[in-house]
């Protein structure tokens, strides 16, 4: 159950800059006031139980953890330290509430990624200016280290991808013997 919710929640109400994997947040104004609150809690308990424990405190709609600190009066008549916790790992409404929640986080993750795919496309589709390649020049032997390397990754172009082994320690002559 804690994976779901901790799956849910990133799915769902994560930040992110611009130049990261970016914000997904479930919106208010295209849920109705139950489908908030059922997300809402499962976000709560992520937070308030899961990710984060809050010993006492109500995360949606349950207490997740309890710690109770306690003197025991032993046999020879002393008091000795005790504790208890309870921790849920269970928790019937959440359920109901992920079961409930997962369709509708799925139709509007997927309505925000067609939106950012759309924009990439649009992107992609540009005319670009060759300013733009000139101001991220670089030196691909300084990066990849040999002239076959560099010939072997372009020679993979018509494949769409590249994958080449290259053995960094072998020796090589010093220069200019």
């Amino acid at each position: 159950m804690s994976a779901s919710i901790m799956h849910y929640a990133r799915a769902t109400s994560t930040s992110g800059q611009k130049d990261e994997r970016g914000s997904i947040q479930l919106e208010r104004n295209r849920l109705t006031s139950e489908e908030w609150e059922d997300h809402s809690k499962i976000i709560d308990v992520r937070n308030q139980a899961l990710a984060h424990v809050y010993s006492g405190r109500t995360a949606g709609d349950h207490t997740w953890h309890r710690d109770i600190f306690f003197a025991v009066e032993t046999p020879n008549g002393t008091w000795a330290a005790a504790s208890a916790s309870n921790q849920t790992s269970y928790h019937e409404a959440t359920l109901g509430r992920l079961e409930r929640m997962l369709p509708i986080a799925i139709r509007e993750v997927k309505a925000k990624f067609q939106k950012r795919i759309a924009a990439v496309s649009t992107m992609l589709n540009r005319e670009i200016e060759i300013a733009h390649f000139r101001k991220h020049a670089f030196d691909p032997l300084a990066i990849f280290g040999s002239e076959e390397t560099v010939r072997a990754i372009i020679q993979g172009r018509q494949f769409g991808e590249t994958s080449i082994w290259v053995n960094e320690h072998t020796p090589r002559a010093p220069s200019g013997t």
